[in-house]
């Protein structure tokens, strides 16, 4: 079963840490792997200035590929490891991986950037960073395809 994501919106109380730095929204991202029956916490998210920014975050994470169909999968890592190696996503899976990863290494720029870039710019922009190569894959042909 897919996970599901779902972003809640909270204020930041002027005793978080966050408020100092002028940060007054928490856009916390709340996973369910049951089919939507329960939805945890994790860690996942971002601490937004206003309200409009937790707004868009969350539309970027809940937002649902088109083409549910497509998925990519890294097929080779550039950097010479297995970073990422046969992971199998969608668009938006990938988005929100990445995010992770930036969110891991502390980088709020980068997660800015992530959430920022258009659906058809993703892909590439993943690729790129992280120095991957993707293949597109099919569920209803089971095989790999080039990335255009």
């Amino acid at each position: 079963m897919d996970a599901i994501r779902k972003v809640e919106i909270k204020k930041i109380d002027h005793l978080h840490p966050a408020w100092y730095d002028g940060y007054r929204y928490d856009a916390q991202v709340n996973t369910s792997v049951d089919g939507g029956k329960t939805f945890w916490y994790c860690g996942i998210g971002k601490e937004c200035k206003t309200l409009k920014e937790a707004r868009e975050y969350k539309k970027i994470i809940e937002h649902t590929e088109k083409d549910g169909d497509i998925r990519y999968r890294v097929t080779e890592d550039l950097q010479g490891g297995e970073f990422g190696m046969y992971r199998d996503y969608t668009v938006e899976q990938w988005r929100n991986q990445a995010i992770e990863w930036a969110t891991m290494d502390d980088n709020d720029g980068l997660v800015e950037t992530l959430c920022r870039l258009a659906q058809h710019e993703v892909m590439t922009y993943v690729a790129e960073l992280w120095g991957l190569k993707f293949r597109k894959v099919r569920k209803d042909k089971k095989k790999l395809e080039g990335l255009e």
